[in-house]
């Protein structure tokens, strides 16, 4: 087989091979063989067991971005990555002077690119995770004294401890559409919000019982259409986003509340409160969960969505969170799902993305995860063009490559993506 070979039980080998596909004998073992480099480096990462890898936390989805970038796959790059650095130890800077040019590694073994031919890392921060009812609001949902709830909640709780969830549902929902049809209260709206995020964090049934199941999602869009058209506190928001977000949990589910705009909602939120930090959390986690899956991309307005968050990653550009969830967001939008094709985005969004690198030096999440979303982007030469022409991007890079010596690999594809390796080697031609 033409060298490399790296291959995954049950996986179609990468590289130029043509063996054919392997049946899967469920020992999640990984087999790894760089045919034409040292004998040491094969005997490196000749053969590795990889214990399984599922969460003990059901309320956790690992996302995978892009194409070969499974846990398993990440593993075996490091394997590959650390035989090739012990090779060429000798050419890796010890130290990167920030003024100079991007660094040039060799990224061959034995006249082989290892670079073209293994997966990229994937961040943690694409992981998605279940919100949580933050324990104030449940404090405040519990003991609520408002006089116009008082009845509402008494009910809503006896069917709770009753186990009976169905019930507690059609309770809130005529009482939430109700309220939304008046005068509205904005004690009957938080509390029927912050119930019915309770009651989706129970159990799926719920779940799609809020979303299917007469008109409860719409009643929740309906809340938060009135709230950016009137001037209400912006806790109303902050309780739809996460409810949203927790209803989105099911990738089945997502294309039912892109459907009902919930999305398009979502941003209006964010526009009006740009400047509430946790609004704009609670909003970017129900994003990065909707624009995970392909169904419900389709169903929103990508461009809008891309506008919003690099406007609130750029107001926003020293929080860790905020970027690292603004940039996940942005790959998730630009990849179109079925051909792994990547579709150009903006000088706006690139500029964000540099720029939460540079406002948080020291933040190893927000490096790995925006040259992550760099590097998904590079795939397209519109991109490219776009992140060559950023006055800052290269210095973006030095900071992360100094920040993170060790973790060369996504810098590395990166830069041979950018052409930035090649800019060197015509600089250094030229003295």
């Amino acid at each position: 087989y033409s060298p490399p070979y790296l291959a995954m039980s049950g996986d179609v080998p990468m590289g130029t091979s043509n063996k054919p596909k392997n049946e899967h004998d469920g020992s999640d073992r990984i087999c790894a063989v760089i045919n034409g480099g040292s004998d040491g480096a094969r005997d490196a990462i000749d053969e590795v067991k990889i214990s399984s890898n599922s969460s003990s936390n059901s309320n956790c989805e690992d996302v995978t971005i892009g194409t070969n970038n499974s846990k398993s796959m990440d593993v075996l790059e490091a394997i590959v990555l650390n035989a090739y650095t012990d090779m060429q130890a000798s050419n890796i800077p010890q130290h990167f002077d920030p003024g100079s040019k991007a660094p040039v590694l060799p990224v061959s073994v034995g006249g082989v690119n290892i670079m073209d031919s293994i997966s990229v890392m994937t961040p943690s921060s694409v992981t998605i995770c279940e919100p949580e009812v933050p324990v104030k609001d449940f404090e405040s949902y519990q003991e609520s004294s408002a006089p116009d709830i008082a009845t509402l909640r008494r009910t809503v709780n006896d069917c709770i401890k009753e186990g009976n969830d169905e019930l507690a549902i059609d309770v809130i929902s005529p009482s939430l559409i109700q309220n939304n049809s008046l005068s509205i209260s904005f004690d009957v709206a938080l509390f029927c919000l912050t119930a019915l995020w309770v009651l989706a964090l129970r159990s799926d049934e719920n779940k799609k019982k809020i979303i299917l199941e007469g008109e409860t999602l719409n009643g929740i869009i309906e809340v938060m259409r009135i709230n950016c058209d009137i001037h209400m506190p912006v806790e109303i928001q902050k309780k739809a986003c996460g409810l949203l977000w927790a209803l989105s949990m099911d990738p089945k589910d997502r294309i039912h509340v892109a459907q009902s705009g919930g999305w398009n909602m979502i941003l209006k939120a964010m526009k009006k409160y740009i400047e509430d930090i946790s609004l704009q959390l609670s909003a970017l986690g129900a994003l990065k969960v909707l624009t995970s899956t392909s169904r419900s991309k389709v169903e929103m307005d990508t461009k809008k969505i891309l506008a919003v968050v690099s406007s609130v990653m750029q107001r926003h550009a020293g929080n860790a969170t905020t970027q690292c969830e603004g940039c996940v967001i942005i790959v998730n939008v630009a990849t179109i799902d079925e051909s792994q094709f990547v579709r150009a985005v903006s000088e706006k969004e690139i500029s964000a993305i540099v720029n939460g690198i540079l406002m948080n030096p020291e933040a190893r999440d927000v490096h790995e995860t925006a040259c992550f979303t760099l590097m998904q982007l590079a795939s397209s030469s519109a991109n490219v063009n776009l992140i060559r022409s950023n006055d800052t991007s290269r210095v973006a890079l030095e900071l992360v490559f100094q920040s993170n010596p060790k973790e060369v690999n996504n810098i590395l594809i990166l830069l041979r993506r950018l052409n930035f390796d090649k800019d060197n080697e015509n600089s250094n031609r030229g003295r």
